[in-house]
C-alpha cells in the first residue's frame, strides 16, 4: 500500500499516449516530411572565359543536403554522366552560395542544372538554365609595306596590336579581283598562322609574271578585321631552275618499297615515306644538272653532286629523296622508275625520281614553310653550280 501511495500519477491524453512523447514524435515527423528545395541563382560576372554560378537552399529535411551543379554545352538532363563538368558545393545550410568557373570557351552557350540529396534519401533536381560567355572583340592588325616580291613569293610582316580577347589567325587574301571587305569574295587565301604580336612570313602561293590584289586580315571568334586597304602586286618571271618544294617529316606521300638486291623479293610492309626536295625547271628547254650540287651544310655547297647526265625536262619537276639508303641499282627500289644514287663520299644519300607536281600531303615551298621542321630543312638545302 505504501509503494502504491508513493508512485506518482501521470496524466494521459485521450489517446493514451504520453503528452511529451507525443509532441516529440509530431516534431520529428514534421521535419521528415519537409522536402529538400534548391534553386539556381542567376549567372553573374560573365566574361569571355569565366562566369559565377550559384545555388540557393530554401529548405531541407533533417539533414543538410549535399549539392552539386552540372555544366555543359548541351543539356544533360537528370543524368549526371551526360554533363561536361561538375561543381561541388558540399553540404549546405539554408542560404545562397556561389563559385567561379573558368576555362570556358569564348562565345559559347552553356547549360546549368543542380542536384541536391540528403542522408534520409530526399533528392531534387532544379530546372535547367543557360547562359553564354561573351564573344571576343575584333583583333587589331597593322601591316608593314611589302618589301619583297619574287616570281612566286611575297614577304608579309606586321603585328597584332590587340587580340580582342581571342588570338587571331593572320590570313593573306589574294586574287585577280579585289574582294575588299568580304572574305568570301577573295579567290584564294593563305593562313600565315596564329599571332598575338609581331609576325614576318614569306608565302609562295603565287604564279610567276602575274598580277594580284592582296590584303591581310586577322580572324578570331569575333570575325575578320582588316589591315588597311588592298594592294596590288606583280610577281616576277620565274628563274629557270629553283628548289620549289620541300617535304619534311614525311609520313604518307610517295611511299617507297626496298629490297637488299635484285635477287630478293621486295620486303612486305616496308613502304617508307622519305623526306624529299623538289626542283622545278621553269624554262622552255631541258636543263642538265651536271655540275650542280645539293647540300644541307651552308659551309659546304658541294656536299652532294648530281650524277652526270641528270636532266629536268622543260616545265617539269625532279624529286630528290633523302632516303638514307645506299642503293645504286634502280631495281632495288619500287617507286615510279626512280634513279637511286649515292655521292662518292657516302655522306649524303638520296634517290632521284621525276614525278608529277601534285601530291596530297604536308609539303611547302622553299620560301613559305610554316612547319618549323619543314622550314629548317628548306633553308638548309642549297642548290649550287660550281
Amino acid at each position: 500500500m505504501l509503494s502504491s501511495f508513493l508512485r506518482p500519477k501521470i496524466r494521459r491524453g485521450h489517446s493514451g499516449r504520453l503528452p511529451i512523447r507525443n509532441s516529440y514524435l509530431e516534431l520529428l515527423e514534421s521535419r521528415q516530411m519537409l522536402t529538400t528545395n534548391i534553386e539556381l541563382l542567376p549567372v553573374q560576372d560573365i566574361t569571355l572565359t569565366s562566369a559565377t554560378v550559384g545555388v540557393k537552399v530554401t529548405e531541407f529535411d533533417s539533414f543538410p543536403p549535399s549539392v552539386s551543379l552540372y555544366l555543359g554545352d548541351e543539356d544533360g538532363g537528370e543524368a549526371a554522366g551526360n554533363w561536361d563538368r561538375t561543381v561541388d558545393f558540399g553540404s549546405l545550410q539554408v542560404g545562397e552560395y556561389s563559385q567561379s568557373v573558368t576555362d570556358l570557351a569564348i562565345g559559347q552557350q552553356y547549360f546549368l542544372k543542380a542536384f541536391g540529396f540528403s542522408l534520409i534519401g530526399n533528392s531534387v533536381w532544379t530546372e535547367t538554365i543557360s547562359f553564354s560567355t561573351l564573344p571576343p572583340d575584333l583583333a587589331t592588325l597593322e601591316w608593314d609595306p611589302v618589301q619583297f616580291v619574287s616570281a612566286t613569293s611575297v614577304d608579309l610582316s606586321g603585328r597584332i596590336t590587340d587580340t580582342g580577347g581571342d588570338t587571331p589567325e593572320v590570313i593573306a587574301y589574294f586574287g585577280q579581283a579585289d574582294g575588299q571587305d568580304d572574305p568570301d569574295a577573295w579567290r584564294q587565301q593563305f593562313v600565315l598562322g596564329e599571332f598575338d604580336s609581331d609576325f614576318a612570313v614569306r608565302i609562295n602561293p603565287f604564279l610567276p609574271n602575274s598580277s594580284y590584289f592582296l590584303r591581310l586580315g586577322a580572324k578570331n571568334a569575333g570575325g575578320v578585321s582588316w589591315a588597311g586597304p588592298s594592294i596590288s602586286i606583280q610577281t616576277a618571271d620565274a628563274p629557270p631552275l629553283q628548289i620549289s618544294e620541300v617535304m619534311a617529316a614525311n609520313t604518307d606521300t610517295l611511299l617507297t618499297r626496298i629490297r637488299p638486291n635484285t635477287e630478293d623479293n621486295f620486303r612486305p610492309r616496308t613502304d617508307t615515306a622519305f623526306d624529299w626536295i623538289e626542283l622545278s625547271n621553269n624554262s622552255a628547254s631541258d636543263i642538265d644538272l651536271s655540275g650542280y650540287y645539293l647540300s644541307d651544310n651552308p659551309t659546304n655547297n658541294t656536299k652532294w653532286a648530281f650524277p652526270a647526265g641528270t636532266t629536268i625536262a622543260a616545265g617539269s619537276q625532279l624529286i630528290v629523296y633523302a632516303s638514307g639508303w645506299n642503293f645504286l641499282d634502280p631495281r632495288t627500289t619500287k617507286t615510279v622508275s626512280c634513279i637511286p644514287i649515292l655521292n662518292s663520299a657516302a655522306t649524303a644519300k638520296a634517290s632521284l625520281c621525276p614525278l608529277p607536281m601534285a601530291r596530297p600531303s604536308i609539303h611547302c615551298g622553299l620560301a613559305a614553310c610554316k612547319n618549323p621542321m619543314c622550314r629548317l630543312v628548306a633553308l638548309a638545302h642549297t642548290l649550287a653550280r660550281c
